[in-house]
Parts: C-alpha cells; sequence; structure tokens
C-alpha cells in the first residue's frame, strides 16, 4: 500500500486511540501533545477512527495542524427503526478495519510510507499497528495513557489481543509507574520505558505578579465525574474548613457527567457562589488567567495514570495538593506540594489547611523549571526520538 518518499528525519505514523474531534474538541487532548513533541525531532502523520457518531455524516478530515498531517476518519451511522437492521447497517459501516484502510489511504497519498508506528492506547489501534507489522514490516512502539488497565482486565479477548499487541511492539511506554506495574501483569518483558505527558512549559509559565489578597484561591481542574475525582470530598473538606476560617474560596473547572450532582450538594451545604465557584469549560487562554490567579491547586482522585493538569499547574508555579491515585506520586513531592492518601478527608482538611498558610513560601520559578525538566516538548519529544532511532539496529 505504502509508497517510500525519500526523507532524512525519522517519519512517524501516530495511531491514536483519542484524539480532538468534532465532537468532543479535548478529547485525547495528551495525544496530540506527544504528537506535537515527536514533530519537533521527526516528520509525524497521526490516524484518528473516530467512534460512532449518530446524526451526523460520514466524512474523512485532512488538516495539517501545527505542521503535523491529521487524519480523522469518521464513519458512516443510520437511524433505522428496526434494531436488527440498525445494527447490522452500522456493524458494516462503522467497521474498525474498513474505516481503517480508508484512513491508511489518506496516509499513503499525503505522508508515504511511515518509518514508524506509534500506538497511543492499545485497544483498538494497537491492532493496526499489528497489521502493518506483520504484512508491510513496519515496526511499532506502545504508549498507554488509559485508567481501566488499573484494574484488572476481565474480559478474556481484551486481554488476549492487549497481550498480543503488548509483546510485538519493539517497547511500551506508559505515563507513569503505577500504570507500567499493571501492564507489567500482562507482559513481563523488559521492553518497558516510563515517558510521561507533556506540557508545554512556554505557554505555562509563571505570572510575575503574585497575590497579595484577603483571600487565597485554591483551583480543580477536572471532567467532574465523582466516581475517579472525588470532588465532593473536596466540597465536604471545604464545608469542614469554614468552620474555623473562611480566608479561601474554591473555584471548579470543567463539565461533566456529576456537575449537576456536585453544584446540588454545594447548595445544600450553603457553599455554591459563596466560597465554591463552579466555571465550568474554559479555553487555554481562561484555564492560564486562573492557574495565574490561584495559590495552589487541590486533586483528590481516586485513580490517575498520570494527572495533566497538575502538571501543568506545577509549570504555571503553584504547588499542588494530590492523593497517591497512581499517577501524581511519579513526580508530587515534598518540594513541589503534599501528597495525601485518597479517601483520607482527615489528611485533605490538613494539607488545604496547610498550603492556605504555607503556599506563599514555594518559588514558582522552581516549579516551574521542576516541570520543564520533566515534562517540556524537548525532553519527551528527544525520548521517543531515541527510541524511534533504536529500532533501526534492533
Amino acid at each position: 500500500m505504502f509508497h517510500t518518499f525519500p526523507e532524512k528525519r525519522i517519519k512517524v505514523l501516530f495511531l491514536a486511540g483519542w484524539y480532538p474531534n468534532r465532537d468532543h474538541p479535548i478529547s485525547g487532548i495528551f495525544i496530540k501533545r506527544h504528537a506535537e513533541a515527536v514533530s519537533r525531532y521527526c516528520d509525524v502523520a497521526v490516524l484518528y477512527i473516530h467512534h460512532l457518531s449518530f446524526g451526523k455524516s460520514a466524512k474523512i478530515d485532512y488538516t495539517i495542524e501545527d505542521g503535523i498531517r491529521t487524519i480523522r476518519v469518521y464513519p458512516e451511522s443510520f437511524h433505522i427503526n428496526n434494531r436488527l437492521l440498525r445494527y447490522l447497517f452500522n456493524s458494516i459501516f462503522n467497521n474498525f478495519l474498513i474505516n481503517s484502510y480508508k484512513g491508511l489511504k489518506v496516509v499513503q497519498k499525503e505522508f508515504g510510507r511511515p518509518d514508524v508506528v506509534h500506538v497511543n492506547v492499545c485497544l483498538p489501534m494497537g491492532i493496526l499497528a499489528l497489521i502493518l507489522d506483520l504484512f508491510k514490516g513496519i515496526p511499532f512502539i506502545v504508549t498507554e495513557h488509559s485508567s481501566y488497565l488499573l484494574n484488572k482486565i476481565k474480559n478474556p479477548f481484551e486481554y488476549i489481543d492487549l497481550k498480543l499487541i503488548l509483546k510485538k511492539s519493539k517497547y511500551v511506554c506508559p505515563v507513569s509507574q503505577s500504570l507500567k506495574m499493571a501492564m507489567e501483569t500482562v507482559l513481563r518483558e523488559n521492553k518497558f520505558k516510563v515517558i510521561p505527558n507533556v506540557v508545554n512549559t512556554d505557554l505555562f509559565s509563571p505570572h510575575p505578579s503574585k497575590k497579595n489578597r484577603e483571600k487565597k484561591k485554591i483551583l480543580h481542574v477536572s471532567l467532574m465525574c465523582d466516581e475517579e475525582k472525588d470532588i465532593s470530598g473536596i466540597l465536604f473538606a471545604i464545608h469542614k474548613i469554614l468552620k474555623s476560617r473562611d480566608d479561601f474560596e474554591l473555584y471548579i473547572l470543567g463539565d461533566g457527567i456529576d456537575r449537576m450532582k456536585l453544584e446540588n450538594l454545594s447548595i445544600h451545604l450553603g457553599i455554591k457562589d459563596t466560597v465554591v465557584f463552579f466555571k465550568g469549560l474554559v479555553n487555554t487562554e481562561e484555564l492560564l488567567n486562573f492557574l495565574h490567579d490561584s495559590d495552589f491547586f487541590v486533586l483528590n482522585s481516586n485513580y490517575e495514570t498520570f494527572c495533566v493538569a497538575c502538571a501543568e499547574a506545577l509549570a504555571a508555579g503553584i504547588p499542588i495538593i494530590a492523593t497517591r491515585c497512581g499517577g501524581p506520586e511519579d513526580f508530587i513531592n515534598e518540594n513541589v506540594g503534599i501528597l495525601i492518601e485518597k479517601g483520607n478527608k482527615e489528611e485533605l482538611i490538613s494539607a488545604i489547611n496547610y498550603m492556605l498558610d504555607n503556599s506563599g513560601k514555594y518559588d514558582p520559578s522552581v516549579l516551574h523549571e521542576y516541570a520543564k525538566e520533566r515534562f517540556g516538548y524537548e525532553v519527551v519529544g528527544k525520548e521517543f526520538f531515541n527510541l524511534y532511532k533504536s529500532l533501526s539496529t534492533k
């Protein structure tokens, strides 16, 4: 299928399980940032196959975004009253392999033959990588982000597929140590290398002015799934702290399935729009403004594979309170914040009280440099580049 185009730089095809799309503009944004980091050293194309999207026509979008050739395949979907016919038509027209073939034809035309395939999220895109490896001899590596791997995989077919993908990949790059440990239960081979998510440390940087005001500002950012993020635990902690002090405000950014429930809880606790403010989804510029105007960031999650929001907060120069929930343990320490046990209400309350009194002791420039050395585009992009180069010697 592919024709070889003469290129000096390594050509990398990202197969993205999640990616910003017409239905969810921030879905998989961390994969996009990985691609941007790699593009500093390599030529990059991205292929993304969208999930079923009823009521919208089939389409293949080809764009060039920040120099990255990006192909999004939107399958056809059908509204048919008969359930059997609806299932049959949508199964055919949304077939993963059919739509992958359509996308690969655009890759062939616009990008040529890749030297390396880089899978982001094993299933289902790892299946396509296996096919390209088997029939075209194109090696692949895997970066995994998905939190479902932190729990035992119950579907035997998923387990078999995942094990085969990991077995055939040249490298496996989970974004945190906890995710690496979870994946080692599927495959125990010396091919794991933890490479974190990326933060644009040029954009996320400290603001020169710092706050001298009566009330400290606490920030939380998430997609508001309470089962994962335990935002209700933060609200209960705020309610209890208010009994002894009122020198703070909490700003919650984001939207999701539990937003209404959480807003109703804050009304019930008597803290909505007086101490706690829900601001919904914000763009990058607005997020930066909130970060620059905040004294510290709080994360109370039950599980995280990484937590980009925490890394961005550090890059912006504000300290972190985070739970030991998987990802944050890799980079949160006493020099940049406080780690607490998940589900421990008293530790959360104690940490918030400490930060209200001591957040100003953290040097924003030190926090920024710490983040830059770990999550910067150049650092992460170079790590992947070195892996790609090593494949030619294997």
